[in-house]
């Protein structure tokens, strides 16, 4: 049976993390504790280590994807082993209610939030706010920290 990997939880008030990079590809082989992936918080940059060894069957989320905690980020297992079970659209909450949890219905607010008043300038910039910047197609170039 396949295994799931993850999106580690990093302190309590993490809620997500942003895939930098994946260092595995599917179809690589795998050990215990390889790195699959480097995660970014809105603090720090953390590996993500394989928790089995095998063949890396599927990526569930791209780089730049900032992706809630505990959800599955990958499977690894034996080639041509079936990990679509493992995959976020299919698995069940953490509640037992058997509530599907897609991940676009993660990631999408559910209503319009209300402006909020400028706040004032900051003086460094989270790791995380380039590369969301990046996504959403502004220029960084031009904004002071």
């Amino acid at each position: 049976m396949a295994t799931a990997v993850v999106m580690p939880k990093q302190g309590n008030s993490v809620e997500s993390c942003i895939i930098v990079n994946w260092k595995k590809q599917v179809g690589d082989d795998v050990a215990v504790d390889d790195v699959l992936c480097e995660v970014e918080t809105d603090k720090a940059t953390i590996d993500v280590p394989s928790p089995a060894a095998g063949t890396l069957l599927a990526t569930f989320f791209q780089e730049g994807d900032d992706v809630p905690v505990m959800v599955n980020i990958a499977a690894i297992g034996q080639p041509g082993e079936d990990a679509a079970a493992l995959a976020p659209g299919a698995q069940t909450s953490s509640t037992g209610a058997g509530t599907s949890v897609a991940p676009a219905s993660i990631l999408q607010p559910s209503a319009a939030l209300p402006s909020l008043p400028a706040a004032p300038p900051a003086a460094a910039v989270s790791p995380r706010a380039p590369h969301l910047a990046e996504r959403k197609g502004n220029d960084t170039h031009s904004v002071a920290g």
